[in-house]
């Protein structure tokens, strides 16, 4: 325990650091400086607006503090997901980036299970392209014109009156999907009998953005996950 505990100080501190040192950077969204050095202090302005919210528990109990990382891996892990969203477009909107940098450091804050990092990305992906801006499912709806899914990871208005979301913050938005899937573990793992965190964690996805189904959706999967795979078969390092 002494030595976990020592380990949480330390990296703490060295977020602390990090913190100290990018608050010279200015606005992000000043598109004349470089895409890198905005998604820097991106990084920073998440951790600090997450700092001291209640975070999702980890299903793994043993991991009880932010697993540390670099920039460096940061950065990579963005790339490769918007590489994937859009291998054939070679101009692509730095507020992709942004937004895609933001998800990635909730996932950090509510301590998603480092087989998992990356999660989000694939489901932004998926859901909108990361444009936080987008609206989708108007069929559904009672005039057929107004959206029902909003923001970055096309939520129903039934995450709001659950998780008090704003669905067109990506933050926000980011807290209550990884929250919602957080919640389906415990349920997954008895139902499903799950031996492996990554099963684990792929079946409380299903789980957590398809309808219930009688009998559970222990054999199923979602379009995200085929996506989080791409990601991550793209990753020059062997970091997750």
């Amino acid at each position: 325990m002494r030595k976990i505990i020592t380990t949480c100080i330390i990296a703490a501190f060295a977020m602390l650091q990090a913190s100290e040192s990018q608050k010279a950077l200015a606005n992000p969204q000043d598109t004349k400086r470089p895409l890198t050095e905005r998604m820097a202090e991106v990084r920073v302005e998440t951790k600090e607006k997450l700092n001291g919210e209640m975070s999702v528990l980890p299903s793994n109990e043993d991991q009880v503090c932010e697993v540390p990382h670099t920039e460096a891996e940061d950065q990579e892990l963005v790339e490769r997901a918007i590489e994937v969203c859009y291998p054939q477009m070679k101009k692509i909107p730095d507020q992709y980036y942004i937004n895609a940098t933001q998800l990635l450091q909730v996932e950090y804050a509510l301590r998603v299970p480092d087989s998992m990092r990356g999660m989000t990305l694939a489901a932004a992906c998926v859901e909108s392209g990361f444009n936080e801006k987008a609206e989708g499912d108007h069929r559904f709806s009672k005039d057929g014109k107004t959206p029902k899914a909003i923001g970055i990871l096309q939520m129903w208005p039934v995450y709001e009156h659950a998780y008090k979301v704003n669905r067109r913050d990506v933050v926000s938005s980011a807290k209550g999907w990884l929250t919602h899937i957080e919640r389906q573990v415990p349920s997954v793992r008895k139902n499903c009998k799950t031996k492996t965190e990554v099963d684990t964690w792929r079946l409380a996805w299903v789980h957590g953005v398809r309808a219930p189904k009688a009998g559970g959706r222990c054999h199923e999967n979602v379009n995200h996950w085929y996506v989080f795979l791409k990601i991550k078969s793209k990753l020059t390092g062997n970091h997750t």
